[in-house]
Order: structure tokens, then C-alpha cells, then sequence
């Protein structure tokens, strides 16, 4: 909105960034007063929760049930750089 301040800006968004951290973020001051039509980076709170990993990627691609379970570093399946 033409006129608001940083500071302004976190209530009205619900962001939980500081207004310095909102500064720093968009690399902007912290008194910095926008002109009306900016974009600007704003966090979002939300609480976790805990997912079994293979059908939290399953519902995420909507395709077909994949191993999501890492791996044991083996001969076949680490790259010969890392000797």
C-alpha cells in the first residue's frame, strides 16, 4: 500500500519475521516506505506435522508409491570423487 512502513506491513500480512528481518530479507532499510505495488518477501508460522515420508511424497506427486527411505552409502551408489 502507498505509505506503509515495514513496520506497517507485518501485522496487516500476518508475517513472523521482525520488521529487521523483513528489512533484511527484501535488502531493503528498515525505514524503508513503500511507493504502492511493490513486491516484497513475507514468512508464515505454521506448525509442523510429522508424516511417514513415502505417502507425504506419494501425495505430493500424485503418481505411484516410490521408495522414499534413504540408502546405505555403497560401491555402486557413491561417486568415485569422494576418494
Amino acid at each position: 500500500l502507498p505509505g506503509e512502513s515495514l513496520a506497517d506491513l507485518g501485522p496487516r500480512t500476518d508475517d513472523s519475521w521482525s520488521p529487521a528481518n523483513r528489512a533484511l530479507f527484501n535488502a531493503l532499510f528498515s525505514n524503508h516506505v513503500f511507493e504502492g505495488g511493490e513486491l516484497v518477501k513475507t514468512s508464515r508460522a505454521e506448525a509442523y506435522t510429522f508424516t511417514d515420508g513415502v505417502s507425504e511424497a506419494v501425495e505430493r506427486s500424485g503418481n505411484r508409491a516410490i521408495d522414499a527411505k534413504p540408502t546405505a552409502p555403497t560401491s555402486e551408489n557413491t561417486s568415485s570423487a569422494m576418494e
